[in-house]
């Protein structure tokens, strides 16, 4: 029996299947297929057939150039969704950072009307207490008054 020559598309070393008993080299049904990738071959009577027409499919060095290709293009893929995920993430963070900027803000002038409020409360309350006790040191100078006359 020939040796097998790796995937066409993965690389990956390939298997040979039958589904029958074995009479010599000469199967009822058999088949290469490359269990990483799930390629395969046409199903032949002979093994020999089989593998001669897996190994026609790609030379070795289009094999491996398939195969390295492969492997960038999934490492190329993954680094464009790192790089996607990333800018995804920053986005959501700074929408996330500006929300809560906006809501301090408002939480800011919330607290400085309050402070106003208060503020003018304070004074309301001074000005109510010295007026009324300008009113009391009035009405006890009155008082003061009625009573040295009496």
């Amino acid at each position: 029996m020939s040796e097998l020559k790796p995937c066409p598309f993965c690389g990956s070393a390939p298997t040979m299947v039958t589904d029958a008993i074995e009479e010599g080299d000469i199967y009822n049904d058999c088949q290469v297929i490359c269990r990483e990738c799930g390629a395969s071959g046409e199903f032949e009577k002979d093994t020999s057939v089989s593998i001669a027409a897996w190994n026609r499919r790609a030379a070795p060095s289009e094999t491996e150039n398939v195969a390295e290709a492969r492997k960038l293009l999934v490492w190329e893929g993954l680094r464009i969704d790192a790089e996607t995920t990333g800018k995804a993430i920053a986005a959501a963070l700074r929408s996330r950072d500006e929300r809560h900027a906006q809501e301090i803000a408002e939480k800011d002038a919330e607290i400085a009307r309050l402070r106003a409020v208060v503020e003018a409360a304070r004074k309301v309350h001074s000005e109510f207490y010295n007026n009324s006790i300008i009113d009391l040191r009035a009405a006890l100078a009155a008082l003061d008054a009625a009573e040295e006359g009496r």
